[in-house]
């Protein structure tokens, strides 16, 4: 499945707390834009710094929302890559926070050396087509 990694802005404050630290990673990442999904998805670090997955129905009650809006998040985490699911479980990508973002930053690194040999490709033959090469 294509992953959709959206990049907003670059944090800004001084990530003083959990609390403020979750909401600069979750804005510029674009990945939370209510305080239940940040709840969510800081749930899902929380159990992952503990080698622990966690369920949808788990997240549900701890948070006291509803499981639709649950799951709705959580296929948003994964599409964004930052959350995978192994049965019933959810975790972060990598082992920690640190590392799902390393291999997120290596995956858009990849691609976008893919996307410029394209436009690199298509440049060549484009100039070939005008000049009759």
């Amino acid at each position: 499945m294509p992953r959709r990694t959206l990049l907003l802005n670059s944090p800004k404050g001084k990530g003083e707390s959990t609390s403020e630290l979750t909401d600069m990673l979750c804005n510029a990442l674009g990945i939370a834009n209510k305080i239940e999904d940040k709840k969510v998805f800081k749930e899902i670090v929380e159990k992952s710094l503990k080698g622990e997955g966690v369920t949808s129905k788990a997240l549900s009650k701890n948070l006291k929302l509803p499981r639709s809006t649950v799951i709705y998040k959580l296929n948003y985490f994964i599409e964004s890559g930052l959350v995978v699911r192994k049965g019933r479980q959810y975790f972060l990508r990598g082992s920690n926070l640190e590392d799902t973002i390393q291999q997120l930053e290596a995956e858009v690194e990849n691609t976008f050396n893919r996307i410029l040999k394209l436009a690199s490709k298509l440049d060549e033959l484009i100039g070939r087509e005008i000049y009759g090469e």
